[in-house]
């Protein structure tokens, strides 16, 4: 491995785990309709892939060091109105309105999932979606 990831893994493991959520379901699956948002998943797809290659790097290197991943489907963040100029504040208030979002508490808590499992256990994947909205 190179110095720059030593670096990196040596300041972001705590309890001999890596933890990374900025993927989210897109890196699964393609929503319907995907107009517009093929280069945006690719690059969720890629980052799965780096995620995958650094647990084979460092099983490779006999590492106890367990990396997990969060998939979020749509959770109520300014997550659209930021992603996107065409909505506005108030339509994206309206459109978590007209279902039951996911949260951050949601989120956070699938990160203490991963945390508090047993030193024998790493959790590779967790996709959350909401129930009524499912991407």
């Amino acid at each position: 491995m190179n110095n720059n990831f030593d670096v990196w893994t040596k300041h972001s493991s705590v309890g001999r785990r890596l933890q990374q959520i900025s993927e989210n379901i897109a890196g699964h699956k393609i929503p319907n309709p995907g107009i517009g948002s093929f280069f945006y998943c690719g690059t969720k797809h890629m980052i799965r892939a780096l995620t995958e290659g650094l647990r084979r790097e460092l099983k490779a290197t006999n590492s106890h060091i367990r990396v997990g991943s969060i998939c979020p489907g749509i959770v109520e963040t300014e997550f659209f109105v930021n992603y996107s100029s065409k909505i506005s504040a108030a339509e994206a208030s309206a459109y978590f309105k007209s279902f039951d979002p996911l949260r951050p508490k949601d989120i956070a808590d699938s990160v203490l999932y991963i945390l508090s499992a047993p030193p024998h256990v790493e959790v590779h994947d967790i996709l959350i979606q909401p129930i009524e909205n499912s991407i």
